[in-house]
């Protein structure tokens, strides 16, 4: 099951909360950052293959956190220094951030993978 976080008819963030069997795009093509659930069963296999070197340019940076262990609290914002929404992500779910600010909060001992796109640069803006 997945949620999309709109804001001012702006899709900012997709929640995952559960996966559906097989391969499934969460987002478009055209992003700059690519997400994929994946549930399969033992015994299933992707077939050799490699990804052929392209350029690819963006001024868009997009995050996706991977809940492992434990519970945080996001809060996204828009322009504005308030929150238009704080939710909860538990281990097993994850949050693709497609713009806007954020902030989290731990509300348990938490372990997460972060994913972004790169090359990294200090660029944060506080609120």
């Amino acid at each position: 099951m997945m949620e999309e976080i709109v804001h001012k008819n702006i899709l900012v963030a997709i929640l995952i909360r559960s996966y559906t069997h097989g391969s499934h795009p969460v987002t478009s093509p055209k992003e700059a950052l690519q997400v994929m659930t994946i549930k399969r069963e033992a015994g299933e296999k992707v077939a050799p293959h490699i990804h052929i070197p392209r350029k690819r340019a963006t001024d868009q940076l997009s995050e996706c956190l991977v809940v492992q262990k434990g519970k945080i609290k996001v809060s996204l914002y828009g322009e504005e220094a308030k929150p238009f929404t704080v939710f909860e992500v538990k281990a097993g779910e994850a949050l693709f951030i497609r713009g806007g600010g954020h902030s989290v909060e731990y509300l348990e001992p938490t372990e997460m993978i972060e994913f972004k796109n790169g090359p990294y640069e200090d660029d944060k803006k506080a609120l």
